[in-house]
């Protein structure tokens, strides 16, 4: 998807654009990186494994 989608729907409202928020990021990768190693857990089933990846 390019941007133009989404700046257009800053411009009739229906988006408000906000400032990046560092932490929030941070908390995303942390929790993005404890999910992947999860995911080579031996005996996960494939539903842990969607669950897992999908959050």
């Amino acid at each position: 998807m390019s941007i133009e989608p989404l700046e257009n729907l800053v411009r009739i409202r229906k988006l408000k654009q906000e400032a990046p928020d560092q932490a929030q990021i941070d908390g995303m990768i942390r929790s993005a990186k404890i999910r992947i190693e999860d995911l080579q857990v031996k005996g996960l089933s494939q539903e842990g494994k969607f669950l897992s990846a999908y959050e």
